[in-house]
């Protein structure tokens, strides 16, 4: 019985073992897998450049992002692809037709280099009025997707173009721009001294055996506004670039894999500014201003009272505004902690003064046990008796308490205020210090909490698995050519040059001497195209 086609034709062939075990396959559930045959996949080069972070919204945990997408391949099917050129030659419109063998910008060409049926024909960029292009609708087309793309992404720029052709095929580079916006899961556990890893995810929506990338370069972006050390960044004003570039990490190929992928990286770092004078200075005077309760004494348990209350209200009242400006998260942040032990401390002196007043002093009661009666038989005969009585040695208790309590508490949030990310290392280094104690009495392996200081962006990268399995580039060229092979464009000037020098070649010069001809004949076409640019400049 015929075996069924497979989709897009799958072309399962005959190789060694070896050599199959190193090609990616296909496999699905109860399904037996056979090795692919994707050497015949179009190779696509990579690169990103993100030139805009419009927005980060932590609530909602999205960031919008302005990039480009550089797309380079070489397709096969367009290698004798004939285009139609539109010129200018000494003023006039001049039209011819061949295949594009040379382009500015790619192995030192200066000129377009035409390969037309009366020979070779050089025309200055500046001259190209017009030059047709292939119908890409029934071409190539490396289509891909956003992975975490929230909503619909806005296409600014597409523009898809032949840059030349070769033996190999025609070499075409696509050019996307886009505005969109993408979801991520933002580590807030620093919060407002954070770090965040953006990550813009991308995979192509054809098959491992059509299309695979490359990167042409890891480096995806600076963000930096420009030269400039006053220059804003290109992101929010509440956030700032990292020096560390965005990087571009095309994901290498596992047997398991089904399309190509690949993803691109954003650091960036919270400004803390708003933060530490909205909150953490707001709360510090608010807990501080606890110290006016014990302006009086201790017996007046009813107007500390009323002191202890109202602050602790004020400081409820900020945990709400300040969780409004968070998602919701199963762990505390860095900005919660400090609001609890805001809470904490307020607490701490509350306990204090039921304490003393619950063991050290005593209330005053009338002899007879009567208060409705309106007369006093105690001991305050010449004024109107306290709620409370309580010990000579208190103050000196309160004394000490105060010092020993609001003194720490205010060179922590000085600290916090004039350099937070050096007094946040040294209160880590204190509390992992008490735990590997403690993981060493208990003879316990703790590694990972002694780690000291803020989070290193290493640490963040083996955090989230990343660079686990990443493509290297192999060549800065877009379309991988080397220097060691001879290229079309090589052998079209060998051509060219065998077609102007018949003199040399007749005589059985060298090559030494074909190649000073050659330059020479280069200097003179490069000049005349300056004598041109300058004539046209006049005019």
């Amino acid at each position: 019985m015929p075996r069924a086609p497979l989709m897009h034709d799958i072309r399962i062939s005959e190789v060694p073992l070896a050599e199959m075990a190193c090609r990616p396959h296909f496999s699905a559930p109860g399904v037996a897998s056979f090795p692919v045959d994707a050497s015949d996949a179009i190779k696509v080069k990579v690169r990103v450049n993100v030139m805009e972070l419009v927005k980060i919204d932590q609530i909602q945990e999205t960031f919008k992002a302005v990039f480009v997408l550089n797309f380079y391949y070489v397709d096969p099917r367009l290698r004798d692809f004939q285009a139609d050129v539109k010129f200018r030659q000494d003023g006039k419109l001049a039209e011819c037709s061949g295949r594009i063998v040379g382009c500015p910008g790619y192995d030192g060409q200066t000129c377009y280099v035409i390969q037309c049926t009366d020979g070779f024909r050089d025309i200055p960029p500046c001259d190209v009025l017009q030059m047709s292009q292939p119908d890409w609708s029934t071409q190539f087309d490396p289509s891909f997707s956003m992975m975490n793309v929230v909503g619909m992404p806005e296409q600014i720029l597409l523009q898809r173009t032949l840059e030349y052709c070769s033996s190999e095929g025609g070499h075409v580079s696509v050019k996307y721009k886009y505005l969109a916006e993408f979801s991520e899961r933002l580590e807030l556990q620093d919060m407002p001294f954070d770090r965040q890893l953006l990550r813009m995810k991308f995979v192509a929506e054809l098959p491992l055996f059509h299309l695979q990338f490359a990167p042409l370069m890891t480096d995806a972006g600076h963000l930096k506004g420009g030269k400039r050390e006053d220059a804003p960044d290109a992101a929010p004003v509440e956030w700032k670039v990292s020096d560390k570039r965005a990087i571009l990490q095309v994901m290498s190929l596992e047997p398991k894999d089904l399309r190509a992928r690949f993803d691109v990286l954003i650091h960036v770092e919270r400004k803390p500014a708003f933060y530490v004078w909205n909150t953490f200075f707001t709360l510090f005077l608010l807990t501080m201003s606890s110290m006016i309760a014990y302006l009086m004494k201790p017996a007046e348990v009813e107007g500390r009272a009323a002191v202890f209350l109202t602050l602790l209200l004020a400081t409820v009242g900020y945990k709400f505004i300040v969780s409004t400006w968070m998602p919701i998260k199963p762990y505390l942040t860095f900005l919660d902690k400090y609001v609890i032990s805001s809470f904490l401390f307020q607490g701490v002196s509350i306990a204090e003064t039921i304490f003393v007043v619950w063991f050290w002093c005593r209330p005053i009661r009338d002899h007879d046990q009567n208060w409705q009666d309106g007369i006093y038989n105690g001991t305050y005969k010449l004024r109107s008796p306290p709620s409370h009585e309580c010990s000579d040695f208190i103050d000196n208790v309160e004394f000490w308490f105060t010092k020993s309590v609001f003194a720490p508490w205010a060179i922590i949030n000085i600290s916090l205020l004039v350099c937070p990310r050096i007094a946040i290392r040294l209160g880590r280094r204190c509390l992992r210090l008490c735990r590997c104690v403690c993981c060493i009495a208990q003879l316990c392996k703790c590694k990972s909490r002694c780690d000291i200081g803020l989070q290193t962006w290493e640490e963040i990268y083996e955090q989230h698995k990343l660079f686990a399995a990443m493509e290297v580039p192999e060549s800065n060229h877009p379309y991988g050519v080397r220097t060691l092979e001879r290229t079309s464009l090589e052998q079209a000037s060998l051509e060219r040059a065998s077609t102007e020098l018949p003199d040399l070649l007749r005589a059985g010069r060298t090559s030494e001497q074909l190649n000073e001809a050659r330059v020479k004949n280069n200097k003179k076409s490069h000049d005349s195209i300056q004598q041109r640019a300058i004539n046209r400049t006049q005019q």
